[in-house]
């Protein structure tokens, strides 16, 4: 009886989780747009290099200012249980492979401040940047189509998507897909 109450509770709490997230997705008008700026869905940078997003702090960032470097973009946010379990060993592979031309950037479909008593409060050693719908339509152009978090993609220096993960991404499994794409650039 105490399993069967169990299932039960554990049903509920997901059909809730997913049907928040249905309701903010339903939400979105059909022409999404870009915090700020007023561009259109169909005039979003077509590559992924060239999006922009606002930092913690309110500036806006480029995803280009890390372009040298092979990219980890990992969409996330503090409400997510899934999100928050894989930053620490996120934090631990950018320790790691810093000097290997590695550059972790997280973005969290979040509020700023939020984001920022997260980060300090768990120290994370990489960059942060926030946003809404321009979030999604960015996931989306990188290939999460069901815009579920978490979701990491790693980036050539180009834009090219070089690979991409669905859900939490268990810290060696993330390692060893990254260090393999570095010998594969020669870093």
């Amino acid at each position: 009886m105490r399993i069967l109450r169990l299932l039960l509770l554990l049903g509920l709490v997901l059909i809730a989780g997913t049907s928040g997230f249905l309701f903010h997705k339903a939400q979105l008008s059909s022409v999404v747009q870009v915090s700020g700026s007023g561009q259109q869905r169909d005039a979003f940078p077509s590559n992924p290099l060239d999006w922009t997003f606002l930092d913690t702090g309110g500036e806006e960032r480029s995803i280009s200012d890390w372009a040298p470097r092979l990219l980890v973009i990992n969409f996330w946010a503090t409400w997510c249980p899934p999100c928050i379990t894989e930053i620490p060993g996120f934090v631990r592979i950018q320790e790691a492979l810093d000097t290997r031309d590695v550059q972790f950037v997280g973005i969290a479909l979040d509020s700023a401040s939020a984001v920022l008593d997260f980060s300090q409060s768990n120290r994370v050693n990489y960059p942060f940047l926030v946003g809404d719908d321009d979030v999604i339509a960015y996931m989306q152009q990188l290939g999460n189509d069901i815009g579920a978090l978490p979701y990491t993609v790693v980036l050539s220096n180009k834009g090219q998507v070089l690979h991409s993960h669905q859900g939490e991404w268990e810290e060696a499994s993330a390692k060893a897909t990254i260090d393999k794409l570095l010998l594969k650039s020669g870093n």
